[in-house]
């Protein structure tokens, strides 16, 4: 029995491969009148194997980058309200991210010649200076971003150009070269 199965499997895929254009015309033509049926199909095998299901998609999306863009395109015309709403949701999910977009704008309209600075650098500068003010030594949870060489006299947003300053001390600084304004601060110069 096993071997009648076998010859007739053999049978099936020589003849698949010798009449390949019937396979696919009869393929599509079950797939025109079974819609739903394959459909759910699909979504079954993507449950059953997330991860092939997964892997596939994104070989998708790769291979078909232009057709992936005008679809996404084409869904925020017709979806303005929903694109709004995820847009706002994801900015008061994500305050620091936002902050970091402004500055990073600030600094590409100031014509700033380097504009690398991330959140996680920010972190980590405020870290090294023990979250105090790096002017007056205060410490305080609301440190601003204070460009040495501020960017309207042709500083740059990067980490070699920014340290952590209280609100009072960045508007007391405000475009001052840093040595006057530090002497200033300290009492040394008046």
């Amino acid at each position: 029995m096993s071997s009648a199965r076998e010859a007739h499997t053999e049978y099936m895929r020589e003849w698949r491969a010798a009449n390949r254009e019937k396979v696919v015309d009869i393929n599509r033509r079950y797939r025109e009148a079974n819609r739903e049926k394959v459909a759910e199909a699909k979504r079954r095998w993507a449950r059953e194997n997330p991860e092939k299901a997964a892997a596939m998609k994104a070989a998708w999306r790769i291979a078909n980058k232009e057709k992936v863009a005008a679809d996404l395109r084409r869904w925020h015309e017709t979806n303005p309200d929903k694109v709004h709403a995820a847009r706002a949701q994801y900015k008061a999910a994500h305050p620091e991210k936002r902050a970091e977009q402004r500055w990073a704008r600030r600094a590409r309209l100031q014509g700033a010649l380097v504009n690398d600075f991330t959140q996680s650098q920010w972190e980590w500068l405020k870290a090294v200076y023990r979250r105090c003010c790096a002017y007056c030594g205060t410490a305080t949870a609301q440190l601003t971003k204070d460009h040495i060489i501020p960017l309207a006299r042709g500083g740059s947003h990067s980490i070699n150009n920014i340290i952590p300053a209280c609100h009072h001390c960045n508007e007391v600084k405000h475009v001052s070269a840093p040595p006057p304004f530090q002497m200033a601060m300290t009492g040394l110069y008046s």
